[in-house]
């Protein structure tokens, strides 16, 4: 028990804390991921997506909820955000004429709204009902054309239980403001099916809708205008832009790379992995790599093979790294928990988020090919050393697995095992590291030429400290 504590300012112990129990001292510092504060704002409802528009300080969300329509046609429902909110508003596709049927009557069904939010108080600003068997799929908030004023724009997709993928849909842009109404429907646009995936690209919107990707461009007269299309997919369901280039992530038939030609005002297709992996979540790491996530609770890297031409199948997206994760990632992201320390900072680059259904937050980073290499040595000793309580070997736990195949683990550092050094004695992390290679930790790059010198216990736990911060 700490009986006393008091700060602590000196050269060897900047911004320190020194605790006694009145038989021991201990000196230490708070880490940058302890000052992470995290706020639960409860909703009473579902949120599917997320979006931070900087330009008005708000937050958009899209949530689903579950009513029961008792046979009188009245709806029920518990206590949720969507009715709470200061403002309200609701609407529904025009075209869409069906109303309830008596059969749909006494049942459960699934409400759709839109909620924005103060980025600094989380209050519920406004919430935007949508009707009938309308759900929203997409979320983005994004500047189109020349109009500087932000937008976000959620795609629709009206559900159907006789038919067996959605025939409608809208593209809907709401303009958040400071006014009376907080947020204001300003421009809808009917789509023939679901918009799964909504980006920006150089002022113009990237749908994916249904089996196809479509670009469309904002007008002077602020509407959107259908440009090019590419048809080239199952069920086109994720979307990610980086310059000219658009990732695709299919619902089986993995990553395909296209790249907007606005001379032409055409898709070209790039490249695609002919792969057969079920996808969740995908990513544009560089222009040259890709990242995604399947629901084998896999990880797994492409990299576009330039040199290599298939004369029927075109350019590949050649596969690099495989990786099981044990949970299925539905959101990629570039971004950090933390800010970069200086004397981190070359240990990694391209930081990427990812989110999984279990409500699990994960960083993966790239590292300067010297240190994968130590690494990997130093994970290869570690899973020699200590066995686990499944008493499987770590290859094998870590197998890319699927219903069609079986691939060792490629291409990735797993950060946990690694991270379990710091749990572990001295003379332990000694007998794992001996022997070992590491690169100077002052001198690391991204070229092939950082001096190697003998791995020592107190080098390597310095290592792996640095590396935690990120997380």
């Amino acid at each position: 028990m700490v009986s006393t504590m008091t700060p602590l300012y000196a050269e060897a112990y900047p911004d320190a804390l020194v605790l006694t129990d009145g038989h021991s001292l201990v000196i230490g510092r708070i880490d940058d991921i302890q000052k992470l504060h995290i706020r639960t704002v409860p909703l009473g409802e579902s949120p599917s997506r997320i979006a931070y528009q900087p330009e008005t300080n708000t937050i958009a969300v899209i949530v689903e909820r579950l009513e029961f329509v008792d046979a009188m046609g009245k709806h029920h429902f518990g206590q949720c955000a969507s009715k709470n909110a200061m403002e309200t508003s609701s609407s529904r596709l025009s075209s869409m004429r069906r109303e309830p049927t008596p059969e749909c009557l006494a049942e459960e069904m699934e409400v759709s709204s839109v909620l924005l939010l103060d980025s600094n108080t989380f209050e519920i600003l406004h919430s935007h009902e949508l009707e009938g068997s309308e759900m929203a799929m997409s979320l983005a908030s994004c500047q189109l054309g020349d109009d500087s004023q932000p937008y976000f724009v959620v795609g629709t997709a009206v559900i159907m239980s006789d038919e067996t993928e959605s025939k409608m849909g809208r593209i809907m842009m709401f303009q958040a403001s400071e006014g009376p109404e907080r947020m204001r429907l300003v421009y809808e646009k009917e789509i023939k099916g679901a918009a799964y995936s909504i980006q920006s690209m150089d002022g113009k919107l990237v749908v994916a809708v249904n089996s196809c990707v479509r670009l469309f461009e904002w007008t002077a007269d602020k509407e959107l205008r259908l440009e090019c299309s590419d048809f080239d997919n199952v069920t086109a369901l994720y979307l990610k832009t980086k310059n000219d280039l658009i990732l695709v992530g299919d619902l089986m038939r993995s990553l395909s790379l296209l790249s907007y030609k606005s001379m032409e005002s055409t898709f070209e297709k790039v490249a695609r992995d002919f792969m057969t992996n079920w996808m969740s979540a995908c990513e544009i790491i560089d222009s040259d790599n890709f990242l995604g996530a399947e629901n084998s609770y896999n990880l797994f890297t492409v990299m576009k093979d330039s040199f290599t031409v298939f004369k029927e199948e075109g350019t590949r997206l050649q596969e690099l790294g495989l990786f099981y994760l044990g949970e299925m990632v539905n959101v990629f992201c570039h971004g950090s928990l933390t800010a970069t320390q200086v004397d981190v900072a070359p240990l990694y680059h391209s930081s990427i988020l990812y989110g999984t259904s279990d409500g699990g937050i994960g960083v993966i980073v790239q590292m300067p090919p010297v240190l994968y290499t130590f690494l990997q040595d130093v994970q290869k000793r570690l899973a020699e050393y200590a066995e686990n309580c499944m008493r499987i070997s770590h290859t094998q736990y870590r197998t890319f697995e699927t219903e069609k195949r079986s691939e060792a683990p490629n291409g990735f550092i797993d950060g946990d095992l690694i991270e379990s050094l710091l749990d572990m004695g001295k003379d332990s992390v000694e007998q794992v590291v001996n022997g070992l290679k590491m690169p100077l930790l002052n001198s690391i790059s991204s070229s092939e030429t950082t001096e190697l010198v003998d791995a020592l216990a107190e080098d390597v736990l310095k290592l792996v400290e640095d590396l935690s911060r990120i997380h």
